[in-house]
C-alpha cells in the first residue's frame, strides 16, 4: 500500500512534469501504470479528453434528415448513405427536430465551433460577444453550404467538394476572419488557395467537363472512369485516367455501387439425379463462338413483385446467346432460354453448355433438349458459384448498372420486364467492353467477319 503523501506526490508529478504515465513511473520508481492511471483519474483537477468526432459530414446528416422528413424508413437512409448504424440517423433526426440544422453541425464537413459557456461567463462581455460571434459564422456558414448543396444537382444533397467549399470560404471572408471561416469548413489553407488560384486562371479544363458528362450518360450513369476515359479518347481528348477521375468527382458524377453483398436467388433443392462432370474446371474461355456457353437464372424483387432471368451466356466474347423472362423460375423458363440460343446456333457445331446444381438443369425436360441437339452437359460443384463465377460476375454488372439503386416503386411487372429487355439488348448491341477493345459485341464480331 501507498501513503497519502506518496499518491499525491505522484499525481502532482503526472500534472507538473508533462510527462507519460510510464515516465513519471520510471522517475519515482511507482506506483505501476494501472495504478497513476487510476489516480490521475480520481483527482479533482483531472479533465477527460474531448471525444473524437464523428465520421459523418454536415451535409450526409442533413440528407439523412431529409430522407427520413419524406417518409424514408431509417434502415433504407442508412444503406442508401452508407450509415453504419440505424442510432446515428435517429439521433440525427431528433436533434434536427429539437434544434434546426444549427443542431447537425458538430462534426463532419461543416465543424461547430466549441461553445464554451463557462469561458464565455468568465470573459465577461468580451467572452460574450466573441460568443455571438461564432454562432454567426456558424450560421453563415450553414446557410451558404445549404444554399450550395441545393444548388448543384449532381451532389444529390450528400456532400460538399473542397472546390465548392472554397467558394463558400470566398463569399464569407468579406465578413468573417478567414482562418475561422476555414475552421468551421474543415478546409486547409492550402487547397483553399489552390481553388482561389484555379478559379483565378480560369478552367483549364473547361472543354473536358461536356465530354466527360456525355460520356457518363453514354454508360446509363453506371460505368466507372475507366469507361468515360475509352469514351472520351475515342472522340480525340488526350487526356490521361487520372484527369478523368478528378473532373468526374469534381462534377459530381459517381456510380451507385455500394459494394455491399446481397441475398442472391437459389434454385438449388437438393441432389435430385446424377450430375454430369464438370468439364470446365472455370475456365470460361473460348476460341470459337458458341463453343462453352453458361446460363443461370437471377431474381429481380420489385415492389410489385418477383420477375426472373434465364439468360445463356457465350464465353467467346461475353455476348448474351439468348434469354427469357417470366413471373416463374421454372423449367419452361430454362428451357426456352436454351432453345433460343439453340435456334442461332449453326448445325454440327459442338456445344458445351455449363450450369450450377440447379433443379432446372436436372430435370428430364433439360436433359432432353441437350441430348436432341447434340450439346454437352457441365454443372457446378454443390454450393460452389466460383464453378459459374464468369455467368455470375455477369448477373452483378447487369444488376449493379441496371437494377439496383433505382427507385422501382409504381413499375408494373410488365413494365421492368419491357426495361430489362431494354437493358440486354443495349449490353449485347451498344455496351462497349474494355476486354474487347472498347467495343460491343456486336461490333467486336462484326469486325472479324461474323454474324452478331
Amino acid at each position: 500500500m501507498y501513503s497519502r503523501e506518496q499518491r499525491e506526490l505522484a499525481v502532482e508529478r503526472f500534472f507538473a512534469s508533462g510527462k507519460s504515465l510510464k515516465g513519471v513511473v520510471d522517475e519515482l520508481g511507482y506506483p505501476t501504470r494501472q495504478c497513476l492511471h487510476d489516480w490521475v483519474r480520481a483527482d479533482p483537477g483531472y479533465v477527460p479528453p474531448a471525444s473524437h468526432a464523428e465520421p459523418y459530414p454536415f451535409d450526409v446528416r442533413m440528407r439523412a434528415v431529409g430522407l427520413m422528413r419524406s417518409g424514408v424508413p431509417a434502415r433504407d437512409v442508412a444503406e442508401r448513405l452508407g450509415v453504419s448504424g440505424l442510432s446515428s440517423v435517429y439521433a440525427w433526426a431528433e436533434a434536427y427536430w429539437r434544434g434546426g440544422a444549427a443542431a447537425l453541425s458538430g462534426t463532419g464537413g461543416v465543424v461547430r465551433m466549441r461553445d464554451d459557456a463557462a469561458g464565455a461567463a468568465a470573459g465577461g462581455g468580451e467572452g460574450l460577444r466573441e460568443r455571438v460571434r461564432r454562432l454567426e459564422l456558424e450560421n453563415a456558414v450553414l446557410r451558404e453550404v445549404l444554399a450550395a448543396l441545393k444548388a448543384d444537382p449532381r451532389s444529390g444533397g450528400t456532400e460538399l467538394s473542397n472546390r465548392e467549399k472554397a467558394r463558400v470560404a470566398a463569399r464569407l471572408r468579406a465578413e468573417f476572419p478567414l482562418a475561422d471561416v476555414l475552421a468551421c469548413l474543415r478546409l486547409a489553407r492550402s487547397t483553399f488557395y489552390y481553388h482561389e488560384s484555379r478559379a483565378a486562371e480560369g478552367d483549364r479544363l473547361a472543354w473536358l467537363r461536356p465530354l466527360v458528362r456525355e460520356a457518363f450518360e453514354a454508360g446509363r450513369g453506371a460505368r466507372d472512369y475507366r469507361f468515360v476515359w475509352a469514351w472520351v479518347r475515342r472522340r480525340g481528348a488526350r487526356v490521361s485516367e487520372k484527369v478523368v477521375r478528378r473532373v468526374m468527382r469534381e462534377e459530381g458524377l459517381s456510380v451507385p455501387y455500394a459494394g455491399r453483398s446481397r441475398r442472391r436467388y437459389s434454385s438449388y433443392r437438393g441432389e435430385q439425379a446424377p450430375a454430369p462432370a464438370n468439364v470446365v474446371a472455370r475456365d470460361f474461355s473460348s476460341a470459337l463462338p458458341n463453343f462453352l456457353w453458361l446460363t443461370d437464372i437471377t431474381e429481380f424483387s420489385i415492389p410489385a413483385g418477383k420477375v426472373y432471368l434465364s439468360a445463356v451466356l457465350d464465353c467467346f466474347d461475353g455476348r448474351l446467346s439468348s434469354w427469357s423472362i417470366g413471373t416463374s423460375p421454372d423449367a419452361e423458363l430454362a428451357n426456352s432460354s436454351l432453345l433460343k440460343a439453340l435456334s442461332g446456333r449453326e448445325g454440327g457445331e459442338l456445344t458445351v453448355v455449363h450450369a450450377d446444381r440447379g433443379c432446372h438443369y436436372r430435370w428430364p425436360g433439360w436433359v432432353r433438349v441437350c441430348e436432341e441437339n447434340g450439346v454437352a452437359r457441365s454443372m457446378s460443384a454443390k454450393g460452389c458459384s466460383p464453378d459459374n463465377s464468369r455467368m455470375e460476375g455477369f448477373f452483378g454488372t447487369m444488376k449493379n448498372e441496371f437494377f439496383y439503386y433505382r427507385d422501382w416503386s409504381g413499375v408494373t411487372l410488365e413494365g421492368f420486364a419491357s426495361a430489362l429487355e431494354g437493358y440486354l439488348a443495349y449490353y449485347n448491341d451498344e455496351r462497349l467492353k474494355e476486354s474487347l477493345g472498347w467495343m460491343s459485341t456486336k461490333q467486336y464480331r462484326e469486325s472479324m467477319g461474323m454474324a452478331a
